[in-house]
């Protein structure tokens, strides 16, 4: 049985949070080589993905490597993702959903 879900309605599989002041961002492409630092700032995170403000636009379907780092992390977490949506900013920047 297929249940609807209502426009606007939540269809996350977790819930997202806020990232603590302290973390820091790093966001490359996923290339043969190393490619630069695209990360602005994470906007929130959650098991399932993560929402990033970055300098260059990156297409649906690319694949990043995210890493993070700050106070409270054991140690840094270097995670795999794949751009989901995109889109252009009102400060020259780009907003992106990326799912691990």
């Amino acid at each position: 049985m297929n249940e609807q879900i209502p426009n606007g309605a939540e269809r996350r599989h977790s819930r997202r949070r806020r990232p603590k002041p302290t973390t820091e961002v790093v966001c490359r492409p996923e290339t043969r080589i190393v490619g630069p630092d695209v990360a602005v700032s994470v906007l929130d995170i959650s098991v399932d993905g993560i929402r990033l403000k970055v300098k260059a636009p990156l297409e649906k379907g690319q694949r990043i490597e995210v890493d993070l780092e700050g106070i409270g992390y054991c140690r840094p977490l270097k995670l795999s993702a794949e751009v989901i949506w995109s889109l252009a900013t009102a400060d020259g920047h780009w907003c992106i959903g990326a799912k691990f």
